[in-house]
């Protein structure tokens, strides 16, 4: 069974594109590296996926 990730829209339409790395991130299992860490630990919140600061 496949589980449904919900996320309510971004206030700024950049998230966007840091959701994607990062659902794209958790789907190859891959780790996302970034200085972003703001934006992606508050992604970590709703989507389960790996990141390290550089």
């Amino acid at each position: 069974m496949q589980r449904k990730v919900i996320i309510d829209f971004p206030a700024h339409p950049k998230h966007y594109n840091d959701i994607a790395i990062a659902l794209l991130a958790r789907q190859i299992g891959a780790a996302v590296i970034t200085k972003n860490v703001k934006d992606f630990q508050a992604i970590q919140k709703e989507v389960a996926f790996e990141y390290r600061t550089p």
